[in-house]
């Protein structure tokens, strides 16, 4: 492998990282948790309010944290991934290193495969009756969908889903879920640069 280049691309994973966390957003929610509130009486009918950061703050994070999930970035965690095998394979960094690294992906995978505190069990169809989502969804659904469908608009089928919650007032409850997952998340990959890459950078430099 070219480690000159392992460098460089593992050095920006790290640079990312700090900036991910450095973010108005992040420190925002670390000091001031965000959350929703609800209201409903026997005159009224249920209101959600949502608090939390801004959106040029979310725009902002969203901005670095794609880096991170688009396999065709230099830096997405499935491209880190093969740089930590290849340097495995070739000895450069020991084998607890790289346990320490496949430990902390499952985790993150892992984390984003759960439904978090708020079961959201939905059945949801386009204005043509087509399926949109059926069934309980995940972390990692939340955070796409509004990652896709709300601040970058790529993807017309998670915009379609995201007008059905605005609609039915829930929206709220799904952005709480996604500031709270990409918060835990900056956090989980600050740890893994502290206890992880730092180390592979200086094994990396020091390899003859």
């Amino acid at each position: 492998m070219n480690h000159k280049q392992a460098m460089a691309d593992l050095t920006l994973f790290t640079e990312n990282i700090i900036r991910l966390n450095s973010t108005r957003f992040v420190q925002g929610l670390l000091a001031n948790p965000g959350g929703v509130s609800i209201k409903f009486d026997t005159d009224t009918p249920l209101t959600v309010t949502f608090r939390g950061p801004g959106q040029d703050d979310v725009e902002a994070i969203a901005a670095t944290w794609r880096f991170f999930v688009q396999d065709n970035d230099r830096i997405s965690l499935r491209r880190i991934h093969k740089i930590m095998l290849d340097l495995h394979t070739e000895e450069i960094i020991v084998d607890q290193t790289w346990i320490d690294w496949c430990d902390a992906r499952k985790s993150i995978n892992d984390y984003l495969d759960s439904t978090g505190t708020i079961a959201f069990d939905l059945d949801l169809t386009d204005e043509d009756g087509a399926s949109l989502v059926k069934g309980n969804v995940d972390r990692r659904f939340v955070m796409e969908t509004i990652l896709y469908g709300e601040l970058v608009h790529a993807n017309e089928k998670k915009e379609k889903i995201l007008k059905h919650w605005h609609n039915a007032g829930v929206y709220g409850f799904f952005r709480n879920s996604f500031d709270k997952t990409l918060v835990d998340l900056s956090l989980t990959l600050e740890s893994v640069r502290t206890g992880i890459i730092d180390s592979t950078l200086e094994a990396i430099s020091s390899h003859k």
